[in-house]
């Protein structure tokens, strides 16, 4: 797994990628971009990021109902164009999609 901050964001590609971001678990993140990965990691850690506002995740990644409770996200989606996420998805918006096709 590689992992890059780019101000004020960490972004995570593959090179090679794991199937878990535990290094990243209680990490003060408010910004993570893993909407590139070509695996699906576990995303279960990512419940100790607390902060995290923005996150973008593989798709279709089953371990990302552990983060539908994390208390300050603003944004959820599997791709964020161009790193603006006012296009992203709010968490309500993701979780009736993510919802609506895991009935």
């Amino acid at each position: 797994m590689r992992v890059t901050r780019r101000e004020p964001m960490w972004q995570i590609t593959s090179q090679p990628c794991r199937s878990s971001v535990a290094p990243l678990a209680g990490m003060p993140l408010k910004m993570l971009r893993m909407d590139s990965l070509p695996t699906q990691p576990d995303l279960n850690p990512l419940w100790e990021c607390q902060d995290l506002e923005n996150l973008a995740v593989p798709f279709p990644s089953p371990s990302v109902v552990a983060l539908r409770q994390l208390p300050k996200l603003k944004r959820l989606d599997n791709y964020v164009p161009v790193d603006d996420w006012n296009r992203a998805k709010t968490p309500a918006q993701f979780w009736k999609d993510w919802d609506a096709r895991n009935r």
